[in-house]
């Protein structure tokens, strides 16, 4: 689908020099995008491990952490026990009624001792650690996980496995079916983020959670930022010179605009303006059959 700009940024931390971007491919049967070539594990745990510590922080609640929120307390009593995978500092967790049995799953020691300090239970650092967990949650939550791995439909098995009979799975990301994504293809910005590797959209999710035993009920699309009109009005019009100018936009890059030192990393002239204000991401709520 295109070259994906190289970036200077992994996990909110710079890097000592840009890495590049690889290519966007997209399968035609799934729906599923994804970056190639993929960074190893290894390289991309070392890199993880020297990330921003508050790089997924939220200073108040997220537009898809109300939608979760609204649907586990319309369908499940208090009591439940919800399992936030990717959990960060709790924040998510910290949202719901008081009652609900509140677990988490993160890797980012820092930011779990956030967590613990809040009254998560931290079971786990990495959801590959929840293979002896079997139906154990009557619901899983996982925000804007899904793009860093390099396999979804077994991050949504894994998901599968823990949650209970008429259990909930519920997860956001990017939506790789945007209009403002398919004007922009691989260059787009959600794209353009170094730790992001693979790209669903509903297309994907619907017979992805059916091959894993769930049932997609619904999904509702987001943007991420509140804003206002004007930066509504900015963004789209940044975005649409870096599409109809691109060889302009890498000019003022390499003049000093755009917080890009292009000038000694010319490869950096490339990369796209942010648009945070886009309806880019979606929201899904999956249910697993009673037994």
């Amino acid at each position: 689908m295109g070259t994906i700009p190289s970036s200077d940024l992994f996990a909110g931390k710079q890097l000592p020099k840009p890495r590049e971007g690889g290519s966007l491919y997209t399968c035609r049967v799934c729906h599923l995008s994804f970056r190639f070539p993929c960074p190893s594990d290894d390289e991309l745990n070392s890199l993880y491990a020297i990330g921003c510590g508050d790089a997924w922080t939220s200073g108040h609640p997220r537009k898809d952490w109300k939608v979760a929120k609204a649907w586990i307390e319309e369908r499940l009593p208090l009591g439940s026990s919800i399992l936030d995978v990717g959990c960060f500092d709790g924040g998510f967790l910290n949202t719901l009624m008081p009652g609900y049995q509140r677990y988490g799953v993160e890797i980012q020691s820092s930011a779990r001792e956030k967590a613990c300090d809040t009254g998560v239970n931290l079971i786990a650092a990495g959801y590959d650690e929840l293979a002896n967990w079997s139906d154990r949650f009557d619901a899983v939550v996982a925000f804007d996980l899904i793009e860093h791995v390099r396999d979804p439909a077994k991050l949504l098995a894994m998901f599968a496995s823990v949650v209970r009979s008429s259990g909930l799975v519920i997860v956001s990301s990017g939506n790789s079916d945007a209009w403002s994504w398919g004007l922009l293809g691989a260059r787009y910005w959600y794209c353009a983020i170094g730790e992001h590797i693979s790209f669903v959209n509903p297309r994907w999710a619907r017979p992805a959670c059916h091959r894993v035993g769930l049932t997609l009920q619904c999904y509702k699309f987001f943007s991420h930022s509140g804003a206002g009109p004007n930066r509504k009005l900015t963004e789209a019009l940044k975005n649409l010179a870096y599409w109809l100018t691109p060889g302009t936009m890498a000019v003022i890059r390499r003049m000093g605009a755009g917080g890009k030192d292009a000038r000694r990393f010319p490869e950096l002239a490339d990369y796209p303006p942010s648009w945070m204000s886009a309806l880019d991401h979606f929201i899904f709520l999956c249910a697993k059959p009673a037994t």
